[in-house]
């Protein structure tokens, strides 16, 4: 390669990614000098802590003015304060940034070097991760117009621990901005402004996505509950074009949620609510439209809540996500507000299933039903020797009209036994209802090595094998 000239080695280099650049700039002293006066090269800075102690920063600065007008993506950690001469450079250079993640542990995080335009910028990532023991009053700067107030194409923000030291008065604002996520540690939660969605919405007037999280630094859990102001109609108006909303930790609680227009959010979810209230059950789910429940595993191995509210017309109409599923979905909210409205019902788990039998006798709207455990939950808490009480109550369905018998592990095996003993629990017209099966077998209990081939055996209408009941939308073409 080393005979073709400079023009086609350019070329050659368009199709590298900046990886397979910086190796090939090492091959010799031409291949070096040709690859970094590509603009690819250029393009992503990365500033570590250590690099900057090893005395690399001279070479950040070098090539960060390599090519002025390039594209730029920074990238920096440091667990001490950021060096000035890195803020310079970065300062230097926010005119054509196109992405900027910046993390320090530092007690006086330095805006004010963020104080010119940044026409490029797309996404803003910026994190102070403050130690619990020191006050933020006494440490907090002066608000600063972060940015000079321009950054036209700015889409995603993440503050830890900062937004509020930012200059949020009513003429500084992001109007491009549409994801928007703020965290804050505790030893800043007492001195959050009781209107700080309102800031929110000032400073980002068409946001999309907003997720909050208010959190204890030193111990991990939520910090004590965190009280909002009444919206004003400014901010009511942001807040109900939101598509998302997700609350963590201490703003997950109704005494948060009824000061926001949630009837105008489709999407909601929260996470670790601590004061497990069945409140934010009534606040969220609107009265009217059927409604499907699922409380299954999710992706990290907990379990989760998500309810689905259909509008009239069997489209989604809001959608409402907690990981605190089962103080949520409590016996009395669901005889009180869920009963009547419930068309679908997922469980993944079998204690869920047995409260509920125990809780509610009579589900009259409810088409579809889906119970997924698992090979231990089938053999420890089924099996009649185990838990005879747990077969006394039954669940009236007349409506119907498909059960869903799946797994969220390896393959289970139902003895045919077992299996009529969960389809007694439910009243319902068998005649009138398919049986769907989705990594599960169902063998005769006695031979135990016949599978089994006709759904006669349980009265159902029809079976059916389906491949993938775990998405988002499992009760979708089944209501």
């Amino acid at each position: 390669m080393d005979w073709l000239p400079d023009e086609l080695l350019l070329q050659f280099f368009d199709g590298s990614s900046i990886a397979e650049l910086c190796a090939l700039s090492r091959v010799s002293s031409r291949w070096r000098s040709i690859a970094r006066s590509h603009p690819t090269f250029w393009r992503s800075v990365s500033i570590r802590e250590w690099e900057v102690s090893r005395g690399a920063l001279p070479t950040f600065l070098q090539r960060v003015r390599q090519c002025p007008e390039a594209p730029l993506d920074i990238d920096s950690d440091f667990d001490r304060d950021v060096p000035k001469t890195v803020l310079d450079a970065v300062r230097a250079n926010l005119h054509r940034a196109t992405s900027i993640r910046m993390s320090s542990r530092e007690e006086n995080w330095p805006l004010s070097a963020f104080d010119v335009p940044a026409p490029r910028l797309r996404r803003l990532e910026m994190s102070a991760c403050q130690r619990s023991h020191h006050s933020p009053a006494a440490t907090a700067p002066a608000t600063t117009t972060i940015f000079a107030g321009q950054a036209p194409q700015l889409r995603s923000v993440k503050f830890a621990d900062l937004i509020f030291w930012l200059d949020l008065s009513a003429a500084v604002k992001f109007p491009a901005v549409v994801d928007v996520d703020v965290s804050f540690s505790s030893a800043f939660s007492s001195d959050l402004p009781a209107d700080m969605f309102d800031r929110l919405a000032r400073l980002f007037p068409h946001m999309q996505s907003l997720v909050v999280n208010i959190f204890d630094y030193a111990k991990g859990q939520p910090a004590r509950r965190f009280y909002a102001s009444p919206l004003s109609a400014t901010a009511s108006e942001t807040f109900a074009g939101l598509k998302q909303l997700e609350l963590w930790n201490s703003p997950a609680c109704a005494a948060t949620l009824s000061k926001l227009p949630v009837e105008s959010i489709p999407s909601i979810a929260l996470f670790n609510n601590i004061f497990n209230e069945p409140e934010v059950i009534r606040v969220l789910v609107p009265f009217a439209g059927d409604v499907c429940l699922s409380y299954d595993r999710c992706d990290s191995g907990s379990r989760r809540l998500v309810i689905s509210v259909l509008d009239g017309e069997r489209k989604l109409q809001r959608t409402l996500e907690a990981s605190d599923g089962e103080s949520l979905c409590s016996a009395s909210m669901m005889r009180a507000s869920m009963s009547p409205r419930l068309v679908a019902l997922s469980i993944g788990k079998a204690t869920a299933w047995y409260s509920l039998l125990a809780a509610v006798d009579f589900l009259p709207a409810l088409r579809v039903l889906r119970l997924a455990f698992s090979r231990d939950q089938v053999w420890s808490t089924i099996k009649p020797a185990g838990s005879p009480a747990l077969y006394a109550g039954f669940i009236r369905c007349p409506s119907l009209r498909t059960w869903v018998l799946d797994t969220d592990g390896e393959a289970v095996v139902w003895p045919n036994a077992l299996a009529e003993k969960l389809f007694n629990a439910v009243v319902f017209p068998r005649r009138c209802a398919d049986l769907h099966l989705h990594n599960v077998v169902l063998l005769d209990y006695g031979e135990g090595t016949e599978a089994l081939e006709s759904v006669a055996t349980f009265g159902f209408k029809d079976l059916a094998v389906i491949v993938d009941p775990n998405s988002e939308d499992w009760f979708d073409g089944l209501v």
